[in-house]
């Protein structure tokens, strides 16, 4: 997590700091871009990995964030951190699982070098959907997932037994907050390190706030906005869609928002609760997701943790709970 004083909101650089969760050793790191989006995904041999977006201060400053990692050893040992692809153009949100030893990245990069009064919209139409995969020891060349003059929109990623799927939303407009044209859903398939021709699941989507793929049998859910507004509330339900067609996970008067797929488990956001689908049960965890919906599920040694931020007016704190024999613990404050 990023522990800021209003989110870095003054413009300083922040800590990077990860939290151990019971383990032997944390992570932290000092002058880091504040809007970092940090992830942490454990491989199946112990490792840890840890990819978050640096602040090169090397490059101008429409291009100076930079794609971080740094590995945990087996004796918990984190060593030095490293750009994943250090070509001096911007990096933006990664999106990252592992399956096995292998750790699959994908993240928003910039065509081209940004000059320094580049707009929003100018900005959206150059960047591209790219993916490189850690094989245990290393990183391979960058690959593109897709290309095309369109911002992707709720990147997405999941793997499961050797093979992984990319799924993301275009706008046809492309508006980045999809107030006008169409919305359409895409997937691409991994195997072997090879990304297939992308598959068309929707090409009207609506309205929607969160997606969340699966490798297991290349669906992808969704939270969509029913009434096409997002300014209304109790409207927003989730769906399944795949090359099979489209079903109801949720149909409510509360909205389902922030999907995640962490370990083959569908979470979700509900009313300040988190909820969860597995084997196509609906179920409420009985875990607290905060009053602004922000969390974060990890799954290490058999032990499922949720990170989730509490607000106060402009204040904000983190706080942990656990899962043991399918009781979750009250949560405490970390920050």
């Amino acid at each position: 997590y990023l522990n800021a004083k209003d989110s870095g909101q003054d413009g300083t650089s922040t800590p990077l700091v990860g939290a151990s969760s019971g383990l032997s050793a944390s992570y932290e790191e000092n002058n880091v871009f504040p809007y970092g989006s940090p992830q942490v995904v454990a491989l199946s041999d112990g490792r840890m990995m840890a990819f978050w977006i640096g602040d090169n201060g090397g490059s101008s400053s429409a291009n100076r964030t930079q794609l971080m990692c740094a590995v945990r050893s087996t004796d918990g040992a984190w060593g030095n951190a490293q750009a994943v692809c250090a070509d001096g153009k911007a990096d933006f949100l990664p999106c990252v699982c592992a399956d096995g030893n292998k750790c699959y990245v994908v993240w928003r990069k910039a065509t081209e070098t940004y000059p320094e009064d580049i707009t929003v919209t100018g900005m959206a139409s150059k960047l591209k959907l790219v993916m490189s995969i850690f094989d245990g020891t290393s990183f391979s060349d960058l690959k593109t997932v897709v290309d095309d003059g369109l911002y992707p929109q709720f990147p997405s990623l999941d793997a499961h037994s050797g093979n992984a799927v990319v799924s993301w939303v275009e706008n046809s407009d492309n508006e980045p907050y999809m107030a006008t044209g169409t919305n359409s859903l895409y997937i691409c398939n991994v195997s072997n390190g090879t990304i297939s021709s992308r598959e068309t699941l929707s090409g009207n989507l609506g309205y929607v706030s969160s997606i969340a793929a699966d490798a297991s049998d290349s669906s992808v859910c969704l939270s969509r906005d029913n009434d096409g507004d997002p300014t209304t509330t109790g409207d927003s339900d989730i769906y399944r869609i795949s090359s099979s067609g489209e079903t109801n996970l949720t149909a409510d008067a509360v909205d389902d928002s922030n999907l995640k797929n962490i370990g083959g488990v569908l979470y979700w956001s509900k009313g300040g609760e988190l909820y969860s689908c597995s084997g196509g049960a609906v179920s409420d965890t009985g875990a607290i997701c905060g009053n602004a919906g922000a969390y974060r599920v990890m799954a290490f040694n058999n032990t499922t943790t949720v990170l989730t931020k509490i607000s106060d007016g402009l204040k904000s704190e983190l706080y942990t709970s656990s899962k043991t024999n399918d009781t979750w613990s009250t949560p405490v404050a970390l920050t």
